[in-house]
């Protein structure tokens, strides 16, 4: 079977599908401006909205802090090599959603950057409270939330 911009490797028995990347030669940008700026003059578009489709996940880490440190990273890098090289670009920031004080200081920080048009949060991770209470009874009571490491940063 033809995959169009794909090859198959058959190579020690497995086979593998890999994607051919779109080859970008301009150097004066990151890689992903160059692409987005292509898709929104082949379809004749003003402006394209970039989703942080690698940061879903982030909120299932077992640990917060690695959330919010991530998505941290994330944002400022989407924000500088991004957001900052086109107007036409514009995306949705990742908010640490199981951190509701960094949430916010997330939004108060970052809501009036260039190219900023929302927020947005991945999966979280379960509450074990949650499915405790559904399946033992309202008796069983949440325990106080311990401080984390990221009080005072």
């Amino acid at each position: 079977m033809a995959i169009s911009g794909c090859a198959i490797n058959r190579s020690a028995g497995a086979s593998r599908i890999r994607t051919a990347r779109e080859v970008v030669e301009e150097t004066g940008v990151h890689r992903d401006v160059v692409l987005t700026r292509r898709a929104m003059d082949s379809l004749g578009i003003d402006n394209m909205v970039v989703f942080p489709t690698p940061m879903l996940f982030l909120g299932m880490h077992p640990q917060p802090e690695m959330e919010v440190w991530l998505g941290n990273a994330y944002n400022r890098w989407l924000i500088d090599r991004i957001l900052s090289e086109d107007d036409r670009i514009k995306s949705l920031i990742f908010l640490p959603y199981n951190t509701p004080q960094e949430a916010e200081r997330t939004v108060k920080e970052l809501a009036d950057k260039k190219g900023v048009i929302g927020f947005c949060e991945g999966f979280r991770m379960p509450s074990p409270w949650r499915w405790l209470q559904r399946t033992a009874g309202a008796g069983v009571r949440k325990p106080p939330r311990e401080e984390t490491a990221l009080k005072g940063t």
